[in-house]
């Protein structure tokens, strides 16, 4: 599975946009106070770490991070 995970950062807290990038599934998003954003990254991490071990039917998957800033256009 090929997600992008799109985190933009406020005041407050972030939001999280997630996006599977092969186009199987629906878009999502969450918004997170500044309290609970670890907890939310790490939930949506892993929940695409569970989808796809349950669905490959295989016990290891392999977890690919590249980070890229995205500048505002204007």
């Amino acid at each position: 599975m090929k997600v992008t995970i799109e985190i933009e950062e406020f005041d407050n807290g972030i939001t999280l946009k997630w996006k599977d990038t092969e186009g199987k599934t629906d878009e999502e998003a969450v918004v997170a106070l500044d309290q609970d954003k670890e907890t939310a990254i790490g939930k949506m991490i892993w929940s695409d770490v569970e989808n796809t071990l349950n669905y490959e039917l295989v016990d290891k998957v392999k977890m690919k991070i590249e980070y890229e800033p995205i500048k505002d256009e204007q």
